[in-house]
């Protein structure tokens, strides 16, 4: 009886660090993402900033 105690409790351990693992996992992966996602923000704000300008170079060559 107390090997299959024993047993049980190693399983247990095994399931609790497996899902703190995959707790961790995840939230890297999103930090991940998220510092991606400022990146193309930060990419389409210069991009914006850029047309803008020839935007306004179109305007002025036009009057």
């Amino acid at each position: 009886m107390g090997s299959a105690f024993g047993f049980g409790g190693l399983i247990a351990n095994l399931v609790i660090i497996f899902v703190v693992l995959l707790v961790l996992y995840r939230i890297v992966k999103l930090a991940v993402n998220r510092s991606e996602i400022k990146e193309d923000i930060t990419k389409l704000r210069a991009e914006v900033k850029n047309l803008h300008t020839k935007i306004n170079n179109l305007e002025k060559s036009d009057l």
